[in-house]
């Protein structure tokens, strides 16, 4: 029996003193003992215990490896000099905060309003619902005021269906005054109730001058019979390439941009912020996504770029 209860003593000892170390040497002693770790830290829960906490929190973290996390952003600044002017080649955004009544449905077939729900810029897009009686062609239209199109590359805009869609399931409508209507097809949108970035071609090689020089509507076409659905459009625009500024990441989340007069101004003051959809939006595509300005307040400045990225 004292045998036993020797050898429980002594393994007692064994595990136990590593943390009478710490008490022995105070923290300098646990210091030291932190030093001389040579095995992986896992914790005994897992995504349940922080390092630091939001008033006591560590300096610097060094790492040599990659950080892992479901959750942990990539985060990317981005420098740029000479933003352009977002005035320069008449670009234009076709849907404010209250696109009913400013886009007409045909008929009581197509019922558009303004949606609180669903929506990527501001707090509001447009949904147009479709019901059994909506015939192929039905058109949603915006009228505008004679804009000369010539020369312009890119019509872009989001799309949300709570229905899958095909290419050519829906079209947009140019209307000329002088010549007609040129339909070209959507994408298609292969998820439901998901926001897609969708651009359409619109360069002069595609559709030639003489039929956008004097765009009077731009229209959103039923181009398939769906049955009952609800689709739902969001800033929709139209720019130039040479407008585009090269993003060195594909975006996940624009957090902000930051100008100063120049990048040769002395001062050198960034406290001009730029906000999204009213100052610039971003293009998105496959492999790289891109930054193109609104307003004239980026003209000329250098500008840096902070977003997450995927």
């Amino acid at each position: 029996m004292m045998k036993k209860f020797i050898l429980i003593l002594v393994l007692c000892f064994c595990l136990v003193k590593p943390a009478f170390a710490w008490f022995d040497g105070g923290w300098t002693g646990a210091c030291e003992y932190l030093q001389r770790v040579a095995c992986s830290i896992i914790p005994a829960s897992d995504a349940t215990y922080d390092l630091g906490s939001s008033d006591k929190q560590f300096n610097d973290l060094y790492v040599a490896g990659t950080i892992h996390g479901s959750n942990v952003s990539q985060i990317w600044l981005q420098g740029t000099a000479a933003l352009s002017d977002g005035t320069t080649n008449g670009k234009f955004t076709y849907m404010d905060a209250s696109p009913h009544g400013e886009w007409v449905a045909i008929d009581s077939d197509v019922v558009t309003t303004t949606d609180s729900t669903y929506y990527k810029e501001g707090s509001t897009s447009l949904k147009i619902a479709y019901a059994t009686g909506a015939e192929v062609a039905d058109t949603v239209t915006l009228t505008t005021s004679s804009e000369d199109w010539s020369g312009r590359e890119s019509l872009g805009f989001w799309v949300r269906s709570d229905t899958v869609l095909s290419g050519a399931d829906f079209k947009i409508k140019i209307a000329d005054g002088g010549y007609g209507d040129t339909l070209i097809n959507f994408p298609a949108v292969p998820v439901a109730d998901t926001w897609q970035w969708v651009e359409l071609d619109i360069k002069d090689a595609t559709i030639a001058t003489e039929k956008k020089d004097d765009v009077d509507a731009i229209a959103i076409v039923y181009g398939v019979d769906k049955g009952e659905m609800n689709i739902y459009f969001d800033f929709l625009a139209r720019w130039d390439l040479s407008d585009e500024t090269t993003l060195d990441q594909k975006v996940n989340n624009f957090i902000n941009v930051i100008v100063c007069a120049s990048a040769q101004d002395q001062a050198m003051d960034w406290s001009t912020s730029l906000t999204e959809y009213t100052h610039y939006f971003i293009h998105r595509e496959t492999t790289t996504d891109f930054w193109i300005p609104i307003t004239a307040d980026p003209a000329a400045k250098a500008g840096i770029f902070l977003y997450e990225y995927e």
